[in-house]
């Protein structure tokens, strides 16, 4: 799922120098459901969750800006999507976060579940 989720920032990437709005909203709308995927349950930790909820927002933002036809604010969505990108994954880097065999726990759950 997180190269589908790469795959899809690269096409929101491609849409955003191309003023192509729908695009944009369509690849957004794709990388916020992929967030929510069963797996990210298991790094949950409160940073994590703080990592996602800030992808979602800026993701957000970026379709907002996409649905205003609004070329500056893609551009600066789409960099601070991409802010959010790097910050997490210096994040999941660290062996405690990447170890994705450990159980799910309830507390994790509702990390989650609060986030979305």
């Amino acid at each position: 799922f997180m190269a589908r989720k790469l795959a899809a920032a690269q096409k929101a990437l491609e849409a955003v120098a191309k003023d192509d709005f729908d695009q944009v909203r369509k690849t957004t709308a794709e990388m916020i459901e992929l967030s929510r995927h069963e797996a990210w349950e298991r790094m949950a930790s409160p940073r994590f969750v703080q990592d996602t909820v800030d992808f979602v927002s800026a993701a957000e933002f970026l379709s907002r800006m996409a649905e205003a036809k609004d070329a500056e604010g893609t551009s600066l969505g789409f960099m601070r999507l991409t802010m959010t990108c790097t910050n997490c994954h210096q994040h999941i880097r660290t062996s405690s976060v990447a170890d994705l065999d450990r159980e799910v726990t309830p507390e994790n759950r509702t990390l989650i579940a609060e986030a979305k």
